[in-house]
């Protein structure tokens, strides 16, 4: 038996809806600044796997715009940043 939602109740799956795609985009667009970040400072997955501890794969996914742990994403953004500040000076 179906049931028939109310106009307010399809609104408000349809604001759920918009809060995902918006938070799958903004996850998107930090992974894919960790991408360019990477390759601005000319590494390969290799090599930030070696120093990061944390699997080519994992980068890889990550780069390609794929969720991950906030630890994990904390964990590339700090490396790059120390890496870029090292470049700087």
């Amino acid at each position: 038996m179906k049931k028939e939602i109310t106009f307010k109740e399809y609104n408000e799956a349809l604001n759920i809806i918009e809060q995902y795609n918006k938070q799958k985009f903004e996850i998107k667009e930090e992974n894919k600044n960790l991408l360019e970040r990477r390759k601005k400072l000319k590494y390969v997955l290799r090599y930030v796997s070696s120093l990061t501890d944390i699997s080519i794969s994992t980068i890889s996914r990550i780069e390609n715009g794929e969720t991950a742990q906030k630890k994990t994403m904390k964990k590339l953004d700090n490396f790059y940043t120390k890496q870029e500040n090292k470049k700087k000076l």
